[in-house]
């Protein structure tokens, strides 16, 4: 049986998609991309990085909402931050305000134990000021 979903684990894992889920801009070689913009007047690849940023911006904001509602979704990012990748860096915001939760400093604890995270540091510092 699956295992029901936390409050506002969609939330996080619609921070995560917008950041994983990346169009990559070598989908089209460069020739290919003069030759849209000079035919087109379009450039695919630019299209597709303005995509990109604007996921990345949507994702700040989503953090805006999770910090607005605040220590209710602590244990979805804590969820989030327990994960792998850079895109936990969105998340950080939100367990630097947050970091007296039990759940949050539990996994910012992990997180600074992992020797090759990217975001290790961050949760370090983050515990350090708490």
């Amino acid at each position: 049986m699956p295992r029901p979903k936390l409050l506002y684990e969609d939330v996080v894992d619609g921070i995560r998609d917008r950041n994983v889920q990346w169009r990559f801009r070598n989908a089209v070689s460069d020739d290919t991309d003069a030759w849209f913009e000079g035919s087109y007047g379009h450039s695919p690849n630019n299209e597709r990085m303005a995509s990109n940023m604007a996921g990345v911006r949507e994702a700040d904001r989503m953090v805006l909402e999770l910090i607005e509602v605040g220590a209710a979704a602590g244990p979805a990012v804590a969820k989030g931050l327990r994960m792998q990748g850079r895109w936990r860096e969105h998340l950080l915001p939100f367990a630097s305000r947050f970091s007296s939760l039990p759940e949050v400093r539990d996994a910012l604890e992990l997180v600074a134990r992992r020797k090759r995270d990217p975001v290790r540091w961050d949760a370090r510092c983050i515990l350090d000021e708490g």
